[in-house]
């Protein structure tokens, strides 16, 4: 990962030399977010134990609670964050402590890369943003919601990106107070975004509803728009001018719309 990479220049020094040397550099450079999760960590095919994740940054990660592995070790990760699939990493054991265990990220896919880079935004944007808003973005396609959440964070706003119409729910159930908008993708066999329209404009009808899709899709979804089932509409690709447009212009809408 780009931040392990650039730490791994300290093993060229004394080991003693190289762990504080490692340490510092982690304090220094690694923004760490306390996160609720589990991980299961593997060495050498076994299972080593499971443990509670207490905190994470995108170059590594500090764990409790289960059997301390040895300082030096490699290991396979299989971290479960909040409103994620589960992450494989791999990782170096950096420090071992009476309460914690250290890990240093060595090698993840580019799509673990994102989330865990997410994840960590997300946390610090949250610790920031006081009595703010963010934007949730429900997309089942990877890419495409990469693209957008960047662009929206781009334009100044707090954006969460989630996959399913499932995640967005249990999103809602533990943030819908601080979420002002959703992005919901309009036609997908792993989203039902009706169903997930109904249940913001019931249960949480402060929330503006943005329906987002290609120009198929949006042409078919006008008469949501024209009962106020949603507030905007979205054809999509799109360009960060009519995004930010888009944004402008559902700032004054009413944020207590309810379906008929």
């Amino acid at each position: 990962m780009g931040q392990a990479n650039r730490g791994r220049g300290l093993d060229v020094m004394g080991d003693a030399q190289a762990e504080r040397a490692s340490t510092a550099w982690e304090r220094r450079r690694s923004f760490r977010v306390p996160v609720p999760g589990q991980v299961s960590v593997w060495s050498k095919g076994q299972l080593r134990g499971r443990y509670d994740l207490l905190d994470v940054s995108i170059g590594g990660c500090s764990l409790s609670g289960g059997p301390a592995p040895k300082v030096g070790e490699e290991v396979d990760v299989m971290l479960h964050l909040p409103h994620r699939t589960a992450l494989a990493v791999h990782a170096t054991v950096r420090r071992v402590g009476s309460s914690s265990v250290g890990l240093r990220f060595e090698h993840a896919t580019p799509r673990a890369e994102d989330c865990i880079q997410d994840v960590v935004v997300e946390a610090i944007a949250r610790a920031h943003m006081g009595n703010s808003h963010v934007v949730l973005v429900v997309e089942p396609r990877h890419a495409v919601r990469q693209a957008l959440v960047r662009t929206l964070r781009e334009l100044g706003q707090h954006a969460i990106g989630v996959a399913t119409a499932l995640d967005a729910v249990q999103l809602l159930v533990e943030e819908g107070e601080r979420i002002d908008t959703a992005f919901i993708e309009a036609e997908s066999t792993s989203l039902k975004s009706d169903e997930l329209v109904e249940f913001l404009a019931h249960n949480h009808p402060r929330v503006r509803r943005v329906l987002m899709g290609d120009s198929a899709h949006i042409q078919a979804s006008w008469l949501a728009e024209a009962t106020g089932e949603v507030h905007a509409l979205l054809e999509t690709p799109c360009n960060r001018d009519v995004l930010h447009r888009l944004l402008s212009r559902i700032e004054s809408v009413p944020m207590d719309a309810q379906l008929s």
